[in-house]
């Protein structure tokens, strides 16, 4: 029995390697072009300063699967005034980066600590926390194809992501984005 066990476990090696081939083992990964450029609404408040420290992409539709994440990272300055993003003025949060072609669910930006507004000229610090945090992605279900450019272009909603709370002077950032 014992000899059986190995010949069939034999069989089953040999005929899997023969499906290998030395080409298919070295076919290249195909990738493709993603940028991702964020515009800001009008706003009520003088300025609004928000730090951006990474840009997601969600490539496995499945919170818990280890690496569901893939991490497009963002340009050298993390902390922009978005009243000065308008319609008329695209920020290149990511540009041109390539990733390997396949299946994107969400696009999501990760927000740093230093979030602030300026309103009737006083500072006022922005708080915010991961729970606030989880609305900063935006759905997509789209399949990039290879040797193909992609451009996601993001609205953040500035009015709506700042929440006035009955406190004085404490404001929670909750971040709202759309796709334009």
């Amino acid at each position: 029995m014992r000899q059986l066990k190995i010949l069939f476990f034999s069989f089953l090696i040999i005929t899997g390697l023969q499906g290998c081939s030395k080409e298919s083992l070295n076919e290249p990964v195909l990738n493709t072009t993603v940028s991702v450029k964020l515009n800001g609404t009008q706003s009520q408040y003088d300025e609004v300063w928000i730090e951006i420290t990474d840009v997601l992409l969600k490539v496995i539709d499945n919170e818990n699967a280890p690496n569901c994440w893939l991490s497009l990272k963002t340009s050298d300055n993390h902390i922009y005034n978005y009243i000065d993003i308008t319609k008329t003025f695209n920020l290149d949060l990511v540009n041109e980066v390539n990733i390997p072609s396949g299946m994107i669910y969400e696009i999501k930006l990760v927000f740093g600590d230093n979030n602030r507004l300026i309103y009737n000229g006083k500072p006022i610090n922005l708080n915010t926390n991961s729970v606030y945090q989880s609305s900063s992605g935006v759905r997509i279900d789209e399949n990039l194809e290879s040797n193909e450019q992609y451009i996601f272009n993001l609205e953040f909603e500035t009015n709506n992501s700042i929440l006035e709370t009955p406190n004085e002077n404490y404001y929670i950032l909750q971040p709202i984005l759309s796709l334009l």
